[in-house]
């Protein structure tokens, strides 16, 4: 392989790639660039002869990056990402500069919990940085930092890639809420599944309660199913339901 001279490569192919990558619609990162859309093809094929891949696959919703296009998508952000840092810094300066972009990968019940304190902190060390909250669960968290579709993810349970970094924020449990205050007195199991049951799971099959409760050799009556916390005030709305 031919050794590449950066002197030789125009730099605004890697804002092309950032943007055909984010929108993967060449009619759309057209616009974004204020160019033609056949401008964009040419930059694109000129992108592929310096990476040796087609970085783009062509499908029935527009452009899917390829492995490849996942790989460099991070390293050129960030490239440009410090470029954009340093025209921040200029005494009057008039030129607007996309912001660079934190995704946070969180269920709603860690959004509700954890994203306020998060963004504080991130607008503290970073005040130029916007803050992108995408929703995911512990089941797809991996393959999302993998792919680079998120930056940060904040989940339940343990997450085991052996290319991510991991770290224990919190302990935690689970609650048992119910429509009204006397339904929990002297709440025993024979009482508690005697109520009407809305399960919070992303497979709306089965849950942790469940789980312990087929230990035993028994089983509740599920009314329904929502894989959203925040929903659960608004669905318990009913009598007798836990």
């Amino acid at each position: 392989m031919n050794e590449i001279n950066i002197e030789q490569i125009d730099l605004n192919l890697l804002k092309c790639f950032e943007i055909l990558y984010e929108e993967q619609n060449a009619s759309r990162a057209a616009e974004r660039l204020g160019i033609t859309q056949s401008a964009v093809s040419a930059s694109l094929r000129r992108l592929r002869d310096i990476y040796q891949d087609p970085l783009f696959q062509r499908t029935g919703r527009g452009l899917a990056p390829t492995t490849k296009a996942h790989a460099l998508k991070p390293l050129v952000s960030n490239a440009l990402n410090i470029f954009r840092e340093t025209l921040i810094s200029l005494p009057d300066n008039t030129n607007t500069l996309q912001q660079r972009i934190i995704t946070l990968g969180m269920s709603d019940d860690f959004e509700i919990a954890f994203a306020q304190e998060i963004i504080e902190q991130i607008r503290l060390k970073f005040p130029h940085y916007r803050i992108v909250i995408k929703q995911t669960y512990m089941h797809i968290i991996a393959e999302m930092l993998v792919k680079h579709n998120v930056d940060i993810g904040v989940t339940s349970g343990g997450i085991y890639y052996h290319s991510l970094y991991r770290e224990l924020m919190v302990l935690g449990d689970y609650s048992c809420l119910v429509t009204h205050p006397e339904d929990a007195v002297d709440l025993t199991l024979e009482k508690f599944l005697g109520f009407e049951h809305l399960l919070i799971s992303n497979t709306a099959q089965i849950g942790i309660v469940d789980e312990h409760l087929t230990k035993l050799n028994k089983t509740r009556h599920i009314f329904a199913s929502t894989s959203h916390f925040a929903a659960i005030p608004w669905l318990l709305k009913r009598k007798g339901t836990v």
